[in-house]
């Protein structure tokens, strides 16, 4: 941290607005028994002294340190509001494969606990906030994937449409693999990610510990 950033986030802090308010007030009576100039010399003297008292002590220093977890937690505000929305969408999509759709919905519900999470213990952790993207990204392009398909299809020539089908049949199963393990594991960083960040234990590793017992 350089030394302007650190006095930055002093004087934005609770300490430093609370140092900056007492030295006008303990300046003030020195400005109704004589010139205001002196006052307004002895002002910066008078916060310098209580700055230095409480960085002497570390007061200032624990002040400093907050405000800056606080400003860097302001700046992922915009983050967290993605990963709302992120959740609420994967929780609501509409999609025609009944496995995908279970996997959607449960990617929302650990996305959500994940952004409670998140919000309760003022972190994140990137790859878990990536890991919620992807699953969007994945999803959306088997479905996209998949309307190509019925589009190719309906408008394609009829005379190969069954053997065209059964093709797409095919590519469409492995695909469908391919998009449920992408989302699983997904889900699997997401989970762990809450669970670190809260400091608790996932369901399946405690029943891991159980059967090791």
């Amino acid at each position: 941290m350089t030394i302007s950033r650190f006095f930055r986030h002093y004087l934005l802090s609770p300490l430093g607005v609370s140092v900056v308010l007492l030295s006008a007030l303990l300046s003030a009576p020195i400005a109704i028994f004589n010139p205001l100039l002196l006052a307004i010399a002895v002002f910066p003297l008078i916060w310098l002294a209580l700055s230095l008292l409480m960085l002497v002590t570390g007061i200032g220093g624990r002040s400093v340190l907050r405000e800056r977890d606080r400003s860097r937690w302001e700046d992922k505000s915009e983050t967290m509001f993605r990963l709302a929305a992120d959740a609420r969408r994967l929780s609501a999509m509409r999609l025609p494969d009944a496995g995908l759709k279970q996997l959607a919905g449960l990617a929302g519900l650990r996305a959500a606990e994940y952004h409670a999470a998140c919000l309760k213990y003022r972190t994140h952790n990137p790859v878990a906030t990536q890991a919620v993207a992807e699953c969007l990204e994945t999803l959306d392009a088997w479905l996209q994937q998949r309307n190509q398909e019925a589009s190719d299809r309906h408008y394609g020539d009829l005379s190969a449409a069954a053997e065209d089908q059964q093709q797409s049949e095919t590519g469409s199963a492995s695909l469908v693999e391919r998009t449920r393990a992408l989302i699983e594991d997904r889900i699997a960083v997401i989970t762990k990610a809450s669970a670190d960040i809260s400091g608790s234990i996932p369901a399946a590793d405690r029943l891991s510990i159980q059967e090791d017992l």
